[in-house]
């Protein structure tokens, strides 16, 4: 949904094509699936872009063109044919994502190719595909997954799947993991689960890292910090303005973001804040806002640093 990496993309893909011209080159993605037609119609070395899920969809793509040789529009895809552009029917959205298997990692050549040398290994994991958020400023909110991938709600992984997935990621020497995507989206039944079996399951883990799409309560919190693991926040503000954030779809001001920092450390949790500039109706009056929200997460993290509220947990950040 980072659809300011996009150009990025496309040169990629020209380069690609250029070095290797017998190759079929295939793009996916939120903003690919928005810009379909446009990417075929305009970007003559990519072939083809699969639309929405693209687990399901790139399978059939795969056995049709073993058994053809050629591209054909299978589910998902869109694809030049006939001179046009041909827009295959979407297959139905999941409604929950326990079927796929995100952690085998035995398949890529070399495996450890999808790891930054020289770190230890990290991976992510989704809790959830969708979101229940309609902010203006994502490529993955509620309004897009809906109307472009057929997915009304959040399908989400189960907590015992993702246990599951954490102990193969053990077997496979990685204990920093990521849970993409806020719990909290399943409802209260599902996070209580998901901690509980963080803090009963015997798993290796040097850190854990948990989204918050918006300012957590001290019931959240505290169920997170009972699990007894490493775990830090990711949250993204993005702006120091209610204002402008308001305008963003985000609906949340600097006291609540301040207040779930406060809570977050003193339970032991650090926090990471996400900003981003050139945001719609931002002045200058607005980026001196964020410079002042930015002094005091500052100090709220010093302060929880000099009274050893993060204990070790404050490496890595």
């Amino acid at each position: 949904h980072f659809q300011q990496h996009a150009p990025g993309a496309v040169e990629v893909a020209r380069r690609l094509k250029a070095y290797h011209p017998e190759s079929v080159v295939l793009v996916g993605g939120l903003t690919a699936t928005r810009f379909h037609e446009e990417i075929i119609r305009e970007y003559p070395f990519i072939d083809a872009v699969i639309r929405g899920e693209a687990e399901k969809p790139f399978l059939h793509f795969m056995q049709a063109f073993d058994a053809r040789g050629k591209i054909t529009a299978t589910p998902n895809l869109t694809c030049r044919e006939n001179g046009g552009i041909k827009v295959a029917a979407l297959m139905p959205a999941s409604t929950d994502i326990d079927e796929f298997n995100p952690v085998r990692l035995d398949l890529m050549v070399p495996e450890t190719s999808v790891f930054t040398p020289g770190v230890p290994p990290r991976w992510s994991l989704e809790v959830c595909r969708g979101c229940s958020f309609t902010c203006n400023i994502c490529g993955g909110s509620a309004y897009t997954y809906k109307n472009y991938l057929d997915m009304p709600k959040p399908a989400m992984r189960s907590p015992e799947n993702i246990i599951q997935d954490i102990r193969h990621l053990n077997q496979q020497g990685i204990r920093f993991i990521g849970l993409y995507q806020d719990p909290r989206l399943g409802g209260e039944s599902y996070w209580r689960k998901l901690m509980t079996l963080l803090r009963d399951e015997k798993l290796e883990i040097d850190r854990i890292s948990l989204d918050l799409l918006s300012p957590a309560d001290e019931d959240f919190i505290r169920a997170v910090a009972e699990t007894r693991r490493p775990v830090i926040f990711h949250i993204c503000p993005d702006t120091g303005s209610d204002t402008v954030r308001a305008a963003l779809g985000r609906h949340y001001t600097n006291d609540e973001l301040l207040k779930t920092v406060a809570l977050s450390h003193r339970y032991g949790i650090p926090v990471t804040s996400f900003f981003s500039v050139g945001l719609a109706g931002e002045t200058r009056a607005s980026i001196e806002e964020t410079k002042q929200l930015w002094k005091k997460l500052m100090e709220l993290d010093e302060k929880a640093l000099a009274n050893g509220n993060l204990g070790n947990m404050s490496q890595d950040i």
